[in-house]
Order: C-alpha cells, then structure tokens, then sequence
C-alpha cells in the first residue's frame, strides 16, 4: 500500500497552481509609500511542447495601496535551467481573460482598454529569487514606472497621486483580474529547451508594487494536484480497508 502513496507523489500534470500562502503581506510599518497590506493571488503554469502559459490571478479585493499590485512572477521549470523564451505573447482573445484600464477615481476603475490594444510592458529576465529559473513581469528591479501591473477585483478606495500610490498615477494602465478572470502570457522556448508536457513548475514567487525588496515578495505554495490528492485518499482508504479486520473483536468458540 506504501507502493500507492509512492506513486501518487510521483504523479505529474502538464499543469500546476500556485497561491499566495494564507495571511499573506506586503510593505513595511504602518504609513508611508508602501503601509502593510494584505495580498491574495494564483498563478497557473501549463507546460506544452515548446511553450509554457502562464495565467495570473490577483485576488485581493478593494486594495489601497501599490504594493497589493503584481508587479512580476518567479518560476522554476524543473530539469530546464538556462533556457530563455524567445517571445512571451499577451493573450487577448479568451473569455477567461482579465480587462485593462485606469483609476479614474478612488473608489472607479475604468476598464475601457482593450486588451488587445495594450502595449505589452512584460517580459522575461533571469530569475533574481530562484537559481536557475525565469522571471516574467512589467519590471524586474525597483521602479516608478507602474504601468500594466496587476490589480484585483473592485470595491477600491485607492489613493491620490504620489508614489506608492495608485489614482492616476501618471495616468496609468493596469491589468484587472477577479477569481474567474486572469491575465495570461504564452511563452515559446526553442525546441533545443526540450521543454514539453512532461515538464512541470516545481516553484515560484511573486512580486507586489515597485520596490522589489524583501517586503514586496511572496514565495508562492503548490496546489496539491487533484488526481494525486484522489490517488493518496484511495490509499489511505485501502490501507485502512485492510487493517479493519484485525480490529474486530474475535468471538469466543
């Protein structure tokens, strides 16, 4: 029965979800540019033959400040280190996918911006957190420059126009997510990358705001896979199945 649980951690899909870990935050002290926030957030990885779909989900609602915003996600593709896309494609065509826009207002976010209008900011640089592993963002160091970072659902009551915060702020273009609702990438490696649907994410983090320091990243959790979780319930269930006879009371001749 040990056999069982043995295989089922070994059981691998072509695609893995990560989560910001419970109670996540980011920032420092209590006032200033980037005040401790709350974040909430999923990121989904789909490896295929040559090419790796990268979904991101910002989860927290009414957020205030631009260190609940995704700024960049890191990732390690397992048994690949070294490789870099050569193109990393916005989707624009999926019912799935997210809206783009600007504050307009504390508590408005107009989402009048076509996805397919938007001036793709994000791409790839090496991973700074993770050896070996990539990193996928509209910025990949401190920055002022907020444009396209990844908000979630309203109701928002953002603030004014200064760094660290969002209304406005030089007239910027966000991403918009909400639980059903992600903005995605598609990246395409070289065929010599021998990356395939056999290939999964092993581990990723993520970046919030424009500070990129210790109080602005997340290391992300693995969402158990469901056919693995089935697999160990099944046997844990057989090996209790087993053991029940031994527990029954013997009768007396």
């Amino acid at each position: 029965m040990l056999v069982v649980l043995f295989l089922a951690a070994r059981v691998r899909a072509n695609t893995v979800t990560f989560y910001t870990v419970p109670g996540a935050q980011t920032g420092s002290g209590s006032n200033g540019n980037t005040p401790v926030r709350d974040v909430a957030a999923k990121v989904v990885f789909t490896t295929g033959l040559n090419t790796l779909l990268i979904e991101i989900t910002n989860l927290e609602s009414g957020i205030t400040r631009m260190n609940q915003a995704i700024a960049a996600v890191d990732f390690l593709i397992s048994g690949v280190s070294g490789a870099t896309p050569t193109s990393a494609v916005l989707q624009t065509t999926d019912l799935n996918h997210g809206t783009a826009g600007t504050f307009t207002g504390r508590t408005t976010f107009d989402a009048s911006v076509a996805l397919g209008s938007v001036a793709n900011r994000w791409s790839i640089a090496s991973s700074g957190q993770l050896s070996g592993g990539l990193q996928l963002g509209a910025i990949h160091s401190a920055a002022t420059n907020a444009k396209d970072l990844i908000v979630g659902p309203g109701s928002y009551s953002v603030n004014g126009i200064s760094n660290g915060q969002m209304r406005n702020y030089n007239s910027n273009e966000y991403f918009q997510t909400n639980t059903n609702k992600d903005i995605a990438w598609l990246l395409t490696f070289a065929p010599s990358a021998g990356i395939d649907a056999s290939d999964t994410v092993t581990s990723a983090n993520m970046a919030f705001g424009l500070t990129f320091n210790a109080n602005s990243i997340e290391s992300l959790t693995l969402e158990p896979e469901p056919g693995t979780v089935a697999m160990m319930i099944g046997g844990l269930g057989l090996i209790l199945v087993g053991g029940w006879p031994r527990a029954l009371p013997r009768k007396s001749p």
